[in-house]
């Protein structure tokens, strides 16, 4: 485990070192200061008694200690580490019961990653001077890179018991603890630290996780209320404390610190709205959400992409279909709207109560909403898409027409566009315009033949409706032949050849295709069926319009099945699909007429 709190740290080393130097410095001056006088009092005091060793030989062993060390220190500042070890080893020498000389070695080799040795010259240095804060929390740093976890408790254990209770060393000893998945004696090394220094929120904070882990809500937030106490003034301390119910399903708990706070206090954040909005959002009472939201949507301290999510959040929740949940969309709506008050220049703001109007099915303002959005940010490629898209879904092939051209004159290169206004026109009954987008659109595609045979199956349909076949034909084979696997083109181009009665191998080739890639669509059975029954394969016919008939709601399929079932005899059967598809097609004339003939055989 890396240490999280470096006792040591870079800058601590350098003022230690400048420390040394001075000490270093008067250490030298004091022993040269110590000779002068030794000398002068050897002159004045006759009976003093001649040492065993000279004094020059032992100032001598001490400078020359002091030197190394000073050199060693020098290039550890330039943080020349291993170069700095030989001139600490060396003072060594001259002096082996130096401790700090055993330190910086062991920080050197620290520093290099050698923990090894790094470890046996921090045991050296705290076994000849072991109250040592230092040398101790050193020592214990040293432990934990080497997953010693053990002795690192030991040594924590030991700077508490020896030289007295610190911060660091305390939140150590607890990370300690948690390392070892030992929450329980984390939370006491917590509790003996608060005795001793006094609370501090972030232990606290670390508590009510601990707590929470061990599964005791009751002590996390006691832990909460103790410094809600401690600091009644504190609104953070009251809003960690809120969340934290709020967290544990405890919302009329929470729900009264916030009250309290917006009782006692006229200025106080915006946030507290928000945890209101999520406490009758969980409470299920709709109403005094939208009213937290409304007052926390007034504020700029939030910002615009929290508002829309926490909007789209509240949406997706609703049910539209009941008259309460109308109520709550247009109570949505009205945020909506209240965010482009507040954020006039942001375009998602407007895009967004477009979306919102747009499902309510209120086209005209939905579609303002977007031009808004758009006037704001005309650069916003995906916005005049999806506008265009939207007014296409809705049947305003006008608008759609409009909001596309709008759009080809920021994007003129952009294929998708020239589809969707290609669409916009062919929707509007205006084959000619229809036409010519299309066709200058597929010429901006490349490397792109799903989206070359969208544009030819398009322009298949509009040659068809405008009765020139041959060009019909040529479109649907391209997109064929880019896509073969193009569904519209499959079910059109079959289709119609054989409401022609042309190439009918080929449309029930196609036929076939389209009915092994989608089994259940009943729009491509019908097709297929439709198909052998026009090739006169009655009974194959059958099995393909019975499926179509089984999941359908469209008068045309029941009509095929029905038209089928007399070709093989089944009158009775024929007339009830008959009548079952003019009840869901009351203006098909023909098909009546069908019915009255039939009845009138019987």
């Amino acid at each position: 485990m890396k240490n999280n709190i470096q006792f040591i740290n870079y800058h601590f080393i350098k003022k230690l070192t400048m420390w040394l130097f001075f000490c270093v410095l008067v250490s030298c001056f004091s022993n040269a200061e110590a000779q002068r006088r030794n000398k002068k009092d050897r002159k004045k005091d006759q009976k003093e008694t001649i040492q065993k060793e000279p004094i020059d030989g032992q100032v001598s062993n001490e400078l020359l200690a002091e030197q190394a060390f000073f050199e060693g220190m020098k290039e550890f500042i330039k943080e020349e580490y291993k170069r700095a070890i030989p001139y600490f080893e060396e003072s060594l020498k001259y002096n082996a019961q130096n401790p700090t000389a055993h330190y910086q070695i062991s920080l050197c080799y620290y520093r290099i990653n050698n923990l090894q040795d790094a470890l046996m010259y921090a045991m050296k240095a705290e076994k000849m001077e072991d109250e040592n804060f230092y040398f101790l929390s050193h020592l214990a740093n040293v432990q934990l890179d080497m997953r010693m976890l053990d002795a690192a408790e030991k040594t924590y254990k030991k700077i508490l018991s020896k030289i007295g209770g610190d911060q660091i060393t305390y939140l150590s000893l607890a990370a300690l603890y948690i390392e070892m998945n030992e929450y329980k004696r984390a939370v006491q090394v917590y509790d003996k630290m608060e005795e001793e220094l006094g609370l501090n929120q972030n232990t606290i904070r670390q508590k009510q996780i601990l707590y929470l882990q061990m599964q005791d809500t009751e002590a996390a937030i006691n832990e909460g209320k103790k410094l809600m106490l401690e600091f009644p003034d504190v609104i953070d301390f009251q809003l960690a404390q809120a969340e934290l119910l709020i967290n544990q399903k405890r919302y009329a708990d929470a729900e009264i610190i916030l009250n309290e706070i917006t009782q006692k206090k006229e200025d106080f954040p915006t946030q507290i709205h928000l945890m209101l909005a999520q406490i009758y959002h969980n409470q299920e009472k709709p109403e005094r959400e939208i009213e937290s939201l409304k007052k926390a949507f007034q504020s700029k301290e939030i910002s615009l992409d929290s508002k829309l999510n926490l909007l789209m959040g509240v949406y997706q929740s609703t049910t539209s279909n009941t008259e309460k949940g109308s109520e709550m969309t247009d109570m949505i709506t009205q945020l909506a709207q209240t965010l482009t008050k507040i954020h006039s220049q942001e375009s998602s703001a407007f895009g967004v109560l477009g979306d919102f109007l747009l499902k309510q099915k209120k086209y005209t303002e939905a579609f303002e909403s977007y031009k808004n959005a758009l006037k704001i940010d005309p650069n916003n490629y995906s916005l005049w898409e999806r506008t265009t898209q939207l007014a296409l879904e809705s049947k305003n092939y006008q608008y759609a027409i409009s909001i596309s051209e709008d759009a080809l004159e920021y994007f003129p290169n952009q294929p998708n566009l020239w589809f969707l206004n290609g669409i916009a026109y062919m929707s509007d009954s205006k084959a000619k315009q229809a036409i010519s987008s299309l066709e200058q659109g597929k010429k901006m595609v490349y490397n792109n033949p799903a989206l070359k045979s969208q544009f030819e199956s398009q322009l298949g349909d509009i040659y068809y409706k405008n009765k020139d076949y041959k060009k019909a034909d040529t479109a649907y084979e391209a997109a064929l032949k880019q896509n073969p696997n193009n569904a519209h083109a499959l079910n059109n181009y079959s289709y119609y050849l054989s409401l022609r009665e042309e190439k009918m191998e080929r449309a029930a080739e196609l036929g076939a295709r389209l009915v092994k890639i989608y089994p259940n669509n009943p729009t491509y059975l019908d097709t297929y069926g439709w198909i052998l029954f026009v090739k006169k394969e009655y009974k194959e016919a059958e099995k393909y319009l019975s499926l179509a008939a089984q999941n359908t709601q469209s008068a045309t399929i029941i009509e095929h099945y029905g038209d089928v079932l007399l070709k093989l005899g089944k009158k009775n059967e024929a007339l009830l699909q008959w009548k079952k598809a003019s009840l869901l097609d009351t203006t098909n004339d023909a098909l009546k007429q069908k019915i009255n003939t039939q009845e009138n055989k019987k």
